[in-house]
């Protein structure tokens, strides 16, 4: 319908059937030069918001929003400005200036989140458990915790990770 109807902005739920929203965004605005996404949530992780960004979208609300503040959103974006729901605002305030993970500390949090073992990552990722080890360390580190099972959990919340 996207393509057929080309409309002004587009309300994009997240979670799509067979892929996650976020990754489409750059497909969408590629099919019309005026299109505006608002990514609509579940809820809000700061790095699926912060990629939602990226990626080209104008407007992040939950699903929680109430009509009123949808409407805001859709006029503010259709105005060419940007709009962030204000508990997704919070969100993205609470975690800034933390150190991103790199692609490396990223496979391997999501390793970790599968529950597979440092001997495991280190076969699937073609490295030593050495390697592995120093990766999820500095995985601790960077996310503040200290055990692989507060690492899991984070990553799902801040949607660094998707179930």
């Amino acid at each position: 319908m996207f393509q057929e109807l080309k409309p002004d902005v587009t309300i994009l739920g997240l979670r799509l059937p067979d892929s996650c929203a976020v990754d489409e965004i750059e497909n969408y605005l590629g099919e019309s030069e005026r299109a505006k996404i608002i990514v609509l949530a579940d809820h809000a992780g700061d790095a699926e918001i912060s990629r939602s960004l990226k990626n080209g979208a104008s407007g992040y609300v939950c699903k929680d929003v109430s009509a009123d503040n949808l409407l805001k959103a859709i006029r503010t974006v259709h105005a060419g400005k940007k709009y962030l729901q204000a508990e997704v605002a919070n969100i993205l305030g609470e975690n800034l200036g933390q150190e991103e993970l790199t692609k490396t500390e990223l496979k391997i949090l999501r390793a970790i989140a599968a529950g597979k073992a440092n001997k495991e990552i280190a076969f699937d990722l073609n490295v030593s458990e050495n390697t592995v080890k120093t990766h999820v360390k500095n995985v601790f580190e960077k996310l503040g915790v200290s055990d692989r099972t507060s690492a899991a959990t984070l990553a799902i919340k801040r949607g660094l990770v998707r179930v």
